[in-house]
Parts: C-alpha cells; sequence; structure tokens
C-alpha cells in the first residue's frame, strides 16, 4: 500500500491499517479500480496473515525453550531486546566460547569499522563487509529499542 501511495503520489493517510477500524476507505484514495481490488485483497489478508505470523512464531518459541530455555530467558533482560531478538541471539551465538574477548565479538559483528593505516599514518577505513550482517542488524534494532524507551543519560 505504501508503493502504491508513492507510485501515485498521494500523501500519507495517517492511518495505522494494523487497526481494523482504520482500513475502511484505503482503497478508495486509488483513481484505478485495479488497484483498488488489489488494496482490498491485502487488507482482507491482514488478520489471516497476523494468525500465521503469531502461530509460528509461538512454535519457534517453544522450540528454543527445548534447546537452550536459561539462556533465551536471559537475553530478554538487556534492554532492547525482546522475543524476536533474542531468538536471533540465541541461534546466531550457538557458543560463546568462540569469541572469548570483547574485541572479537564487536569485530564479528560489524559494530566497528577496521582502520587503514601504513607507518603510523590512517588512510581511512576498510572492511565495510567484515563481520555478520545479521549480527549488526540485531544489535542495531537493540540499540534502537533501548533509546526510543528509556530516558537520555546525563550529558
Amino acid at each position: 500500500m505504501q508503493t502504491a501511495n508513492s507510485q501515485y503520489n498521494l500523501p500519507d493517510s495517517g492511518q495505522k491499517i494494523a487497526y481494523k477500524a482504520s482500513r475502511e476507505g484505503v482503497a478508495d484514495r486509488f483513481p484505478e479500480l485495479a488497484v483498488q481490488k488489489n488494496i482490498e485483497v491485502d487488507l482482507a489478508l491482514i488478520p489471516s496473515d497476523d494468525e500465521v505470523r503469531s502461530a509460528l512464531a509461538l512454535s519457534i518459541l517453544n522450540t528454543a525453550k527445548q534447546h537452550d530455555a536459561p539462556t533465551l530467558y536471559l537475553w530478554p533482560t538487556v534492554p532492547g531486546i525482546g522475543k524476536i531478538l533474542s531468538l536471533v541471539r540465541l541461534y546466531d551465538s550457538h557458543d560463546i566460547a568462540r569469541v572469548p574477548r570483547g574485541q572479537d565479538c564487536v569485530s564479528s559483528w560489524r559494530l566497528v569499522t577496521c582502520a587503514k593505516d601504513s607507518a603510523g599514518q590512517r588512510l581511512g577505513t576498510s572492511g565495510t563487509q567484515i563481520g555478520n550482517a545479521h549480527r549488526k542488524w540485531a544489535f542495531s534494532e537493540a540499540a534502537a529499542l533501548f533509546l526510543r524507551h528509556n530516558e537520555p543519560g546525563p550529558t
């Protein structure tokens, strides 16, 4: 629906279609009948899609509890990490002994840039693709959620 909005140069409706009451009249904004029908079909699929996602998430959580329940329960105690990010961290880490130093962790999680230097002179950065992109995504999400739901610290 966002794509159709931008293709027709329409402003954002300002309504959250996650709520059933906000879905009425969304398709009527578009001039072509085919686009209206397409939007109506997409809106009709939202409830069943939510049910499928919820069932899948419950199944994955139940399986993860069998694999490593203590670790799964510890991750959400970190501010900004919820159920999904806990699963990402749980299945991404496997064995934390693989990365014995903190420096190894932040390097493999793409949280630092590699310096390019020669004879004591810094020539910029390199290796922006070193490390795991999924780990970087998980930590970036956790940081954004932490900042969104916590007061800024003293400056």
